[in-house]
């Protein structure tokens, strides 16, 4: 096992990394090569089991750095996965601050999470003009 493990974190981990561009993805698929529950990672890092959902969801920014750190370790992940994934959480928490309902269309919540990711390329009045609208039209929460 711990032969397959060195094998399949070296190529295919940078391979991986270069195609996630969200949180909640890099959480997905580190909880899934971990063969970890969601349950079972709310346990260890300490936060509800509603709150990992929602995160791998793209519904909840992700946790405080402390927890973005608990993950990475309760997932194995390597140095420089943890770095990738600290980066990607720390770049949607500046993000817009909103978080998608269950209620929201696929195609709609998609769009909201590409808006937020992009978000730290807006100026501040810019950010903050999209993040009024979106409210106003209640396609997103606070």
């Amino acid at each position: 096992m711990a032969a397959f493990r060195q094998n399949h974190e070296t190529p295919c981990t940078h391979d991986l990394w270069q195609h996630i561009h969200h949180f909640w993805s890099a959480t997905i698929q580190l909880r899934e090569r971990a063969f970890v529950s969601q349950r079972r990672l709310a346990t260890v890092v300490g936060l509800p089991p509603s709150m990992i959902s929602e995160i791998e969801n793209g519904r909840r920014l992700p946790p405080l750095e402390k927890y973005v750190l608990s993950i990475g370790h309760a997932l194995k992940a390597s140095p420089s996965e943890q770095t990738a994934l600290s980066a990607l959480a720390a770049q949607e928490r500046q993000s817009l601050g909103l978080k998608v309902g269950k209620a929201t269309p696929e195609h709609v919540a998609s769009l909201l999470r590409d808006i937020a990711y992009l978000s730290h390329q807006l100026s501040p009045a810019q950010a903050s003009s999209i993040r009024a609208k979106l409210l106003e039209g209640h396609i997103a929460m606070k």
